[in-house]
C-alpha cells in the first residue's frame, strides 16, 4: 500500500472517530446527504439574537479554518473589475494548523471532503467579522456542526483568544472535545509536542 494510500485511510479512521452529541435540526431543502465522519454537534452558546440563521453555497475551502460561500439572498461583493466575489468566512471558536504547519494539510483535506463547491450549508452566529474582514461562523452541514468535527478529529485547537465583542467562542464544549482528541492522539495531537497555530505564527510568521 502506497503511503498516500495510508494517509487516506488514517484519515479516513480519523474522522470516523468523531464524537456524537446532540443535532442541530435542519429544515432547509436541498442541503445535500450527510457527510461521513462529521459529529453530531450543535453551538451550546446559543446563536446571537441580532444573528438570524444564515444559509450558503459553497464556493471553495481556503484553509483548514477558513471557507469562502455565496451567501442566499446577499449581494455578492465585487473585484476591481467587476466581477462577483464570494464571501470568506472563517469557522468560529477554533484555530486550524497553518498550511505549511504540521497538521495544516490534513485540516484542509478534511474540510474539502465535508464541504466541496456547490455544498449547501447553514451559518450560526454569523452577524460579525474578525480584523481581516472574515465573516466569522458556525457552519451546519444537514444539522452537523464542522466547527465540532474539526476538533473531535483532532484537527484544530480550540480559540480562546480575543474576538469581537459579543461574538460567542463557539460552543461551550469546545475546550473539552480538544482535550478529548489530545488524550486520544488524534490528528494533530498523535505528537505530544504538537504546536499550537499561534505559537507556530509568533515563532515562524505567517505562511
Amino acid at each position: 500500500m502506497t503511503a498516500a494510500r495510508l494517509s487516506a485511510v488514517a484519515l479516513t479512521l480519523l474522522l470516523a472517530a468523531c464524537s456524537a452529541a446532540q443535532s442541530v435540526p435542519s429544515s432547509r431543502p436541498g442541503l445535500g446527504a450527510e457527510a461521513p465522519g462529521l459529529a453530531r454537534a450543535s453551538a451550546r452558546t446559543p446563536p446571537l439574537a441580532a444573528c438570524p440563521l444564515r444559509w450558503a453555497t459553497v464556493d471553495r475551502v481556503s484553509d483548514g479554518d477558513t471557507i469562502r460561500v455565496w451567501l442566499d439572498g446577499e449581494p455578492a461583493a465585487r473585484t476591481a473589475s467587476g466581477k462577483p466575489r464570494s464571501t470568506s468566512v472563517r469557522l468560529l471558536g477554533l484555530d486550524a494548523p497553518e498550511t505549511c504547519q504540521s497538521g495544516g494539510a490534513q485540516a484542509t483535506q478534511a474540510l474539502r471532503g465535508w464541504l466541496p463547491p456547490g455544498r449547501r450549508i447553514a451559518l450560526t452566529n454569523a452577524c460579525q467579522a474578525d480584523r481581516y474582514g472574515r465573516l466569522l461562523a458556525t457552519v451546519h452541514l444537514d444539522g452537523l456542526s464542522v466547527n465540532a468535527a474539526l476538533l473531535d478529529a483532532g484537527l484544530a485547537w480550540h480559540w480562546t483568544g480575543s474576538q469581537p465583542t459579543g461574538q460567542p467562542r463557539g460552543d461551550t464544549g469546545f475546550a473539552s472535545r480538544q482535550a478529548r482528541a489530545q488524550q486520544q492522539r488524534l490528528g494533530v495531537f498523535a505528537d505530544p509536542l504538537a504546536q499550537s497555530p499561534w505559537d507556530f505564527r509568533r515563532t515562524h510568521g505567517p505562511c
